[in-house]
């Protein structure tokens, strides 16, 4: 079974990709965030034959709500409703800085690897 990690942004859409097995999270690809951005996380979702979605969760440390999160709140009911496999949100908290500090991923794939990060918090949770 495979699944699909997204680190959610206004401007662009980090997507990530497990292998078949669940047990590794790699960087897919950079979506940019415009009416076109469900389409095409769903004609991902249809080509790499995804069971389930891990949607990065932003909230402050407090572990409450901030305006991005409804933002990704709304952006996984579209998605639910556009691609009809499960999605999960899942607590992203310092996902991108880690991405940042690390210098682990050239910056046009950024979102990608944040996006890695969160399927990866997912699938460890999973087991």
């Amino acid at each position: 079974m495979r699944y699909l990690g997204i680190d959610y942004g206004e401007k662009r859409i980090g997507v990530a990709i497990s292998d078949e097995g669940g047990s590794f999270s790699f960087p897919y690809s950079v979506v940019v965030n415009d009416k076109n951005a469900i389409s095409k996380i769903c004609g991902i979702i249809q080509k790499e034959n995804i069971a389930e979605v891990a949607l990065g969760l932003p909230q402050n440390f407090g572990r409450q709500d901030t305006k991005a999160t409804g933002r990704v709140r709304a952006f996984a009911e579209e998605l639910k409703k556009a691609s009809s496999v499960p999605v999960v949100l899942v607590d992203e908290t310092l996902s991108t800085a880690e991405v940042i500090k690390s210098g682990a991923a050239p910056d046009r794939m950024r979102d990608a690897a944040a996006a890695a990060l969160i399927l990866r918090t997912y699938l460890g949770l999973k087991k």
